[in-house]
């Protein structure tokens, strides 16, 4: 038989092992409870919050990559892809008017030249005039289609150094005109300008006959591919405007 002493120890060792078991039990319990909340929520809430994340990031980032684009490709302002140099026999005069007797010419009052130049004419785009109109976006398929304006030419120029007179004809009339400084000065000057002006006209037409804008819209399309192809793949398209009138605004 157990003294009352012995007793109470034995009912006191009980009693703390019960009042633990029970904080462990509590603790358990709890703990199960949190993860299956937190199992609830990821499984039921954070897919939800994930979809309309990425459907916000994905529109997020069309909007972005159109801006960029349109940054980039305005960034590069006139992009010429095409340097021809074209060598041209070029004549021009310089009529200061005839003398006429009862219509008919007694003395011509005229220089004239025949001159070997060569040059040089670029063309390319000019990508500033592109808008953001410009840029068509495919939400569904992700696509990007860019319209670039028609290809140009940019300049024409002469090399002097590279010119050189094949003929000349001054007539007598024309001689007596230039006696006086002035006028001879201003003639010279007369007749520089026509010659770079008729150059300039004859190396452009050489460059159209040759599809020059042509050459200009083949070689931008591959240049622009090079810039944006290896980032966006597949999903760049580009569309360049034909132009049919070869000209040069600079003549």
């Amino acid at each position: 038989m157990f003294s009352n002493k012995s007793q109470r120890k034995v009912t006191n060792l009980f009693s703390g092992w019960k009042q633990w078991l029970n904080i462990i039990t509590t603790i358990i319990i709890t703990t199960l409870v949190v993860l299956s909340i937190l199992f609830i929520w990821q499984n039921l809430f954070q897919n939800d919050t994930q979809t309309n994340t990425s459907k916000n990031r994905d529109q997020f980032t069309v909007v972005i990559d159109k801006m960029v684009i349109l940054q980039e490709v305005q960034a590069l302002e006139r992009l010429e892809t095409v340097r021809q140099t074209i060598q041209r026999e070029v004549e021009v005069t310089v009529d200061l008017g005839d003398l006429t007797v009862f219509g008919h010419t007694v003395l011509e009052n005229k220089r004239t030249q025949k001159f070997s130049i060569t040059g040089y004419v670029i063309a390319g785009i000019d990508l500033s005039k592109i808008s953001s109109e410009d840029i068509e976006l495919d939400v569904d398929t992700k696509k990007i289609k860019i319209n670039i304006p028609a290809p140009e030419i940019f300049d024409a120029n002469v090399l002097e150094n590279q010119t050189r007179i094949l003929q000349e004809r001054i007539t007598i009339l024309y001689n007596l005109e230039t006696l006086n400084p002035d006028k001879r000065r201003e003639l010279n000057e007369k007749l520089l300008q026509l010659v770079i002006k008729e150059s300039k006209r004859s190396l452009v037409d050489a460059a159209c006959e040759s599809n020059i804008l042509e050459l200009a819209k083949q070689n931008a399309s591959q240049s622009i591919q090079k810039l944006f192809g290896s980032i966006l793949q597949n999903n760049f398209i580009i569309d360049i405007a034909s132009d049919q009138n070869c000209s040069w605004q600079g003549l």
